[in-house]
Order: C-alpha cells, then sequence, then structure tokens
C-alpha cells in the first residue's frame, strides 16, 4: 500500500500580480495529476479539497484508479466550502460537493470542525493529512505549486518541510 500527501496551491484570485496557480493553467495540472497517479499507482490519497491543486487531484486520481481519497478538512464542510472553494473564480463547488459526499459515504472525511478564527486550523489540518499519511507502509509527498515560499504561513510549504523531516520522497508539479 502506498499514499500520496498532497498539498498545493489555490487557483489565483482575480487580478493579482504576482501569479501562483492561474486559472489557464487548470487543464495542464490535472493532466499532470492524472499521468503522475496512473505512474505511481498509490492506494490512497490525502489531502485536503480546496479550490486549485486539492480538488484536481481528488479528481485526477479517482479517474486514475485511486481507490482511497482521504480529506482532511480544518472546518465542517459547510464552511470550509465557503472559505476555501468558492471564494475564487472557476467551477469548483460541484467538484467539492460531489469529492466531499463520496469520501464522506466511503468514511474517508476527516472534519476537524475547528473554527475559522482558529489562526493555528490549517496547520492543524496540515499535522493531520501527515498523520493519516504515515498510517500505510509507503508514504510519498506531492507539492502542485509554484515552487516559491509564500511566507511563514505557506501551508504548502510547512507541509514540504514535515514530509521532508519525515524523511519521504517530495514530488513536484508547477502551477505556473
Amino acid at each position: 500500500m502506498k499514499a500520496i500527501a498532497l498539498a498545493g496551491r489555490r487557483i489565483d484570485p482575480p487580478n493579482i500580480e504576482n501569479l501562483k496557480f492561474p486559472l489557464e493553467n487548470i487543464e495542464r495540472v490535472e493532466n499532470q495529476l492524472f499521468a503522475f497517479f496512473c505512474h505511481e499507482k498509490p492506494t490512497h490519497l490525502v489531502c485536503s479539497a480546496a479550490c486549485g491543486a486539492d480538488l484536481l487531484a481528488l479528481r485526477a486520481a479517482e479517474r486514475a484508479g485511486v481507490r482511497h481519497r482521504i480529506i482532511v478538512l480544518p472546518f465542517i464542510p459547510d464552511e470550509f466550502r465557503n472559505t476555501s472553494v468558492i471564494d475564487r473564480p472557476g467551477k469548483w463547488q460541484e467538484i467539492y460537493d460531489r469529492e466531499v459526499s463520496e469520501s464522506s459515504s466511503r468514511g474517508e472525511l476527516v472534519s476537524l470542525c475547528l473554527s475559522p478564527k482558529n489562526q493555528k486550523a490549517y496547520e492543524i489540518a496540515s499535522n493531520r493529512i501527515i498523520f493519516e499519511a504515515q498510517k500505510y507502509p509507503v508514504v510519498e509527498g506531492l507539492l502542485v505549486w509554484d515552487g516559491e515560499v509564500n511566507g511563514p504561513q505557506d501551508q504548502t510549504n510547512y507541509l514540504a518541510l514535515e514530509m521532508r523531516k519525515r524523511g519521504w520522497g517530495v514530488r513536484e508539479i508547477y502551477t505556473n
């Protein structure tokens, strides 16, 4: 059994200069994720479900036959949808609702039910992704990002550091 612990960028908000994950790169990134999952053949994917890297990975993993797609949310699903899914351009709500529903029906949805006001909510969720992934004998990290650290609160970088501390291999797919 092999698990992939994934962290990545959300789709960029409109009208910003420093692009991390432009909307027009969705298809390319999803195709790279699909190829990655087909090649690596993991049994488990562990990630969150924000618009961008997470939702594209969940959809690509399903297409590639990854049976177990464990979703970790810091908040209840409705709150997370409002704060991390529908607040950016693109048609993310349908993908999110389907992936969360399917994950829940398989018993693979971890909702931490933290308050959105909790300054550590995303870090706690990142640690839970690590916890869930390390249950499996083989774990690899996958970063879907621009390769740049985005300040001290950058959860993609936080997860990358935590994965490397554990000696996990960390692969990258670039969003820009």
